[in-house]
């Protein structure tokens, strides 16, 4: 018997901006290696599918643009201005490319779900996506934490963190 989870490679890592997004992908991984480990002994495998980042309606950047700017425009004029215009124009603007960077090739996930569900001795992970998404899927857990952090701040180009409270007049 089988037991099949998904959820995206960010899982592994947070993204800079996108800590909550991370944090719940964690779960997921969390849930599916602690679900494998004790369901082994009722014969029961666990994997799990960890695709990059596809061209679908969730990765749509004019869907997610409004989305961001209605909360935007929810938050108290005290947030605007600690998290200040300028980040928000840069996070906008970090998003749309994340979003227009997305792999169009829908098909490798399916796959992915395919050969899991299909395959006699199914692997614990699979990672479909590009060479870079198995790369960081693989290296950074494994990689310390300073190195981490270094890389994905280049993941986060142009996205200028908020000023610290002490900072803010």
């Amino acid at each position: 018997m089988l037991d099949l989870l998904s959820c995206v490679v960010v899982g592994r890592y947070a993204i800079p901006g996108f800590t909550g997004y991370s944090m719940s992908k964690h779960a997921q991984v969390a849930l599916a290696d602690g679900l494998r480990r004790e369901l082994r002994k009722f014969n029961i495998q666990v994997c799990l599918v960890e695709p990059g980042s596809y061209k679908t309606q969730l990765a749509d950047s004019t869907l997610i643009m409004k989305e961001v700017q209605r909360h935007w425009e929810l938050l108290s004029e005290e947030t605007k201005t600690s998290y200040t215009p300028e980040y928000y124009e840069n996070f906008i603007s970090h998003l749309g490319i994340l979003a227009d960077d997305t792999n169009p090739n829908i098909s490798e996930p399916v796959d992915a779900i395919v050969e899991a569900v299909t395959s006699t001795s199914p692997r614990l992970r699979y990672v479909p996506g590009t060479f870079a998404v198995k790369l960081r899927g693989f290296f950074m857990p494994l990689l310390p934490s300073r190195v981490q952090d270094l890389l994905l701040s280049k993941l986060s180009i142009g996205l200028l963190l908020p000023p610290s409270a002490d900072q803010v007049e």
